[in-house]
């Protein structure tokens, strides 16, 4: 499923990452690209947030649209070259990893961000728990930011 999400509210949009999201969590193929994000060694949240970051690009050619990760699952078996295949934004970037991490047992949840303080919702990323650090950035569609970095609550919208 792809939802074109211009004319939706944002309580729509929110909704929809989640249902598809958790809809993800529960498909055969997302299920094995976690086993295949996780075939190697060390920390499950890094093995995920690598796979992903590699697997997929980033791009917005196609306009703000909400790709199911079913979809995005059956693009990455049918199409070997990440290049190839089409680009995707972040709110499809955070609902696959957010699946992905949930299908290998560690509790994820998706934030939209306010990144400019200025009222509008215009990033997603998701988000893993630490027992020891609470909850931390897992933002697969930034070429630069790491891996648990820190975001201020006033930007951040939980869905």
């Amino acid at each position: 499923m792809i939802t074109t999400i211009q004319n939706y509210s944002i309580e729509d949009v929110v909704d929809n990452m989640k249902r598809m999201s958790e809809e993800g969590a529960a498909d055969p193929q997302v299920e094995m690209l976690a086993y295949l994000a996780n075939m190697g060694l060390g920390n499950v949240v890094e093995n995920v947030f690598d796979f992903v970051k590699a697997a997929f690009r980033y791009g917005t050619e196609t306009g703000e649209v909400l790709t199911h990760p079913r979809i995005l699952a059956g693009d990455y078996f049918l199409t070997p070259d990440p290049n190839a295949r089409s680009p995707i934004d972040c709110d499809c970037f955070t609902m696959l990893t957010d699946a992905i991490l949930k299908i290998s047992g560690v509790a994820s949840r998706e934030v939209l961000l306010d990144t400019n303080e200025d009222g509008q919702l215009d990033h997603a990323i998701a988000e893993f728990y630490s027992p020891v650090y609470g909850w931390l950035s897992c933002d697969t569609s930034s070429k630069s930011l790491p891996l648990g970095w820190v975001i201020p609550s006033s930007q951040k919208l939980i869905v």
